[in-house]
Formats: structure tokens, sequence, C-alpha cells
């Protein structure tokens, strides 16, 4: 059985340094350097976003697989545990549980970042079928607890 929590809190190093870090460098760029970094602002707004990402989806399907291989004890166990919220067609909303969190993040079209309140990072998974739901917002701090306290 590979090492499901490792991998799990090896993502999640890599999405938390990118999402509390982003602002922080982005700030950088814009404030204190004069003239064109492209490829220091291709690093910043592009390859990072896009490392944190695909960390998050990879994150998401070792989770899954880890709920899985305990027969769903985790989404179980955390049924009621609430990782952010899920918008609708309709203008209605609903919380984001865990099972629903991995499946938002995977069949995604689209992901985002927002780190516009820099304690409080989100990323907004974007659906692939906007008749079901138009997206999902992942609060980051509930999310980084849940995984940290996952042992092996």
């Amino acid at each position: 059985m590979l090492p499901y929590t490792e991998i799990i809190h090896d993502k999640l190093s890599i999405i938390l340094t990118f999402a509390y870090s982003w602002t922080h460098l982005r700030d950088f760029l814009g404030d204190r350097l004069q003239g064109e970094f492209k490829f220091l602002d291709k690093t910043i707004n592009r390859i990072g976003p896009e490392h944190a990402i695909r960390a998050f989806i990879e994150l998401a399907a070792y989770l899954r697989l880890l709920d899985d291989s305990l027969n769903r004890q985790l989404s179980g166990v955390f049924a009621r545990q609430k990782f952010g919220r899920i918008a609708k067609k309709d203008g209605s909303e609903e919380p984001l549980f865990l099972r629903d969190l991995t499946n938002k993040i995977v069949h995604a079209k689209e992901w985002k970042w927002d780190t516009s309140a820099p304690n409080e990072p989100k990323l907004i998974c974007l659906s692939n079928d906007p008749d079901r739901w138009l997206a999902a917002e992942v609060d980051i701090n509930a999310f980084a607890v849940f995984c940290g306290g996952l042992g092996h």
C-alpha cells in the first residue's frame, strides 16, 4: 500500500507554502522592483500557482484513495466537517464536505487562487457541470488542519 498520509503531507506543504507566500511575492514583484522582470513574473504568477494546483489535485486523489482504502471511514467520521462552500446555479450555497471536496477538485474545469484575505486563502474550483454546481470554494485553513491531523 502506498504511504498515503506521507504523500498527502508532502502535497499539503506545497499548497501551504504557495497559499501563504503568493500575496507577499506579488507585492515584492510589484512594489520593490523597478523595470521588467518577465521570468520572475512567470515564476511567481504562472509556475507557482500551477504547481500548487497540481499538488492540490494530487492531494485530493490520494485523500480519496486513503478514504476508499479505509472503507470510507474518513468521510464517515468527518461527514459534517465543513471545508468551504459550493455555489449553485440558482444562487444557493451548500457546505463543502470531504467527499464533495475531492470530487470538486478533481472534476473542476478550472482552478483559481483567492488570497485577497492573506490569512484565509482559498482555492476556487470552477465547475465542469454548471447545471449541477458553479464553483466550490475550498477553505485552505480548514483543509490544512484536517490533513495535518492525518497520521500513518
